[in-house]
């Protein structure tokens, strides 16, 4: 919901297996997008694992853009991946599952700025997690297993 009228809302980016599972929204307000993502899961099993690291990968230029674009970005959604162990409750147990594979939190801490550092658009870190720049302790989680 918003309290004012978007100016354009975006529904595709441009990729059919993508775009036809309804898995993007973005409202433009002037120079901010407000995005909603969701990054499909691979609990399900392999063929869903394998769709989810084309979708991370085929995501990442076009994160990569947007970073050094100029305008304003705020992303959101269900991800579907933990970044570290402030974000999981159980973290030893979740280590070879998906959403907390090694290839899933290095594809996110690669588009992001650690907690006190710089974003760095050159390097490929043009994204702060703002959930957790104002929540350091990991006294919360940002993502919650049900199995």
């Amino acid at each position: 919901y918003s309290k004012r009228e978007p100016d354009q809302v975006i529904t595709s980016l441009g990729w059919a297996p993508f775009d036809d599972e309804g898995r993007y929204i973005e409202a433009r307000y002037g120079n901010l997008s407000v995005v909603s993502f969701y990054i499909p899961s691979g609990s399900s099993g392999d063929l869903r694992q394998g769709f989810k690291f084309e979708v991370m990968e085929w995501l990442r230029p076009i994160l990569e853009e947007w970073a050094r674009s100029g305008r304003d970005y705020v992303l959101c959604g269900d991800w579907n991946i933990v970044r570290s162990a402030l974000d999981i409750k159980n973290w030893k147990s979740n280590q070879k599952n998906s959403g907390c594979l090694p290839e899933e939190r290095d594809w996110l801490n690669a588009l992001c700025a650690d907690h006190g550092q710089a974003t760095d658009v050159a390097a490929g870190r043009g994204w702060a997690d703002a959930y957790r720049l104002l929540n350091p302790t990991g006294e919360d989680y940002t993502w919650w297993s049900n199995r």
